[in-house]
């Protein structure tokens, strides 16, 4: 994991059974002081939001948003994320 510009989040792997069978990846992403920001992941897969941690609202399509190799997020959300395979 590697961070860039004043990038400050909270990076946990994990590798369970689950979203995608016999591992998956979970990230914290932030969007700080509102701005957009775009958090990688390094698994790929589909990408779920898991726990909204921040009180700003973190709605799919409106402030965070799948991306080629990770997520993108605005207007203050901070969020859980897995990266995955959907079942079947």
């Amino acid at each position: 994991i590697w961070v860039n510009g004043g990038c400050r989040a909270e990076f946990r792997v994990e590798r369970r059974g689950g979203y995608d069978g016999p591992e998956s990846t979970r990230f914290t992403c932030e969007s700080p002081n509102g701005s957009p920001r775009f958090c990688p992941s390094s698994s790929h897969g589909d990408v779920r939001l898991v726990r909204q941690i921040s009180r700003a609202a973190c709605i799919e399509g409106r402030t965070w948003g799948r991306e080629r190799g990770g997520v993108s997020l605005e207007q203050g959300c901070r969020a859980e994320f897995e990266v995955g395979r959907r079942p079947d």
